[in-house]
């Protein structure tokens, strides 16, 4: 929460120091300042426009990607099941997928509802890495193969790796590294997400009216005028919807390079005294058994510790 906080203050401070020193040049040179703060916005807009726009919009997407899925595949993500059926234990499951689908278990993910499948991450010695976008198959060999499962029958419902999941999967990559190997695609996508900075804080300049005095010049920054012919029309749009979203906006510029760069992650770090990933919602489970025992724990004994 720490972190947010400062990251909205940051915001603020990063809008308002450049709008200060704008205005307070445009004083003395007002054509210069606006011009520099015009060509800095068309051209570098021009540059980073598309990606910004890709990323975007993938982003959009995947914020709805699990509820997409579960209602795309409604049939295959759902179970029957009996009012008062209870699931059966790891330790009955893990033997019956690890059979059906010749393999080793690695990890299981639980959902919440108790009518949704399990699924279930099995390692093979063959993986099939066929169809899958750059980069994932390494994870792929990591996590092996997911499976949705009955965890009432223990029947395996197959992979879930469908068109649909495999769909929302490219479109990961295409948000993050833009489908390139992923050094590359972080730095373009980062460098793209620093260059909209730049964007904001120049187009937050060029928004300010020509005569600051004048309240009609200020109150035509606030709203669309949709009877002045399309052109006018456009430029309202982009003008004052731009200046609605600012602030959460620059909130997205400012987190994004986070995950691309390490240089920008400790840049962070240092000057909030904060870090990003530092600290999660849940509570770390530690294990009771040391490292070299004998003792291994069950299947159903980490469902214990974690609840």
């Amino acid at each position: 929460m720490l972190f947010f906080v400062q990251i909205i203050f940051a915001t603020i401070l990063l809008i308002a120091i450049p709008s200060f020193f704008y205005l307070l040049g445009r004083g003395f040179l007002p054509k210069v300042f606006r011009r520099i703060a015009y060509e800095l916005h068309l051209w570098l807009g021009i540059s980073s426009g598309l990606i910004l726009f890709v990323v975007c919009l993938s982003g959009t997407l995947l914020t709805f990607k699990t509820e997409m899925i579960l209602f795309l595949e409604h049939d295959r993500y759902y179970v029957k099941k009996s009012d008062n059926a209870v699931p059966k234990s790891l330790e009955e499951l893990v033997p019956l997928i690890e059979t059906a689908e010749q393999g080793k278990a690695v990890r299981v993910t639980i959902p919440s509802a108790n009518n949704q499948a399990w699924i279930f991450n099995v390692k093979k010695n063959k993986t099939d890495s066929a169809k899958l976008p750059a980069g994932m198959p390494a994870i792929h060999a990591m996590l092996g193969t997911s499976y949705l499962v009955n965890p009432y029958t223990g029947e395996s419902l197959g992979p879930q790796r469908s068109k649909i999941y495999l769909f929302f999967m490219t479109l990961t990559f295409l948000h993050r590294f833009l489908l390139l190997d992923i050094r590359t695609g972080q730095i373009i996508v980062g460098s793209a997400t620093l260059i909209f900075l730049v964007l904001a804080v120049s187009g937050r300049c060029l928004w300010f009216p020509s005569k600051l005095h004048v309240l009609k010049g200020w109150l035509s920054g606030l709203r669309v005028r949709t009877k002045k012919g399309w052109g006018r029309l456009w430029y309202d749009f982009h003008n004052t919807l731009g200046f609605y979203i600012l602030i959460p906006a620059v909130i997205m510029a400012l987190t994004g390079p986070i995950i691309s760069f390490a240089w920008y992650r400790s840049t962070v770090e240092r000057l909030l005294g904060a870090k990003p990933f530092g600290k999660a919602l849940e509570k770390p489970v530690l294990s009771k058994t040391r490292p070299n025992a004998k003792q291994h724990l069950k299947w159903d004994d980490f469902i214990e510790q974690g609840n």
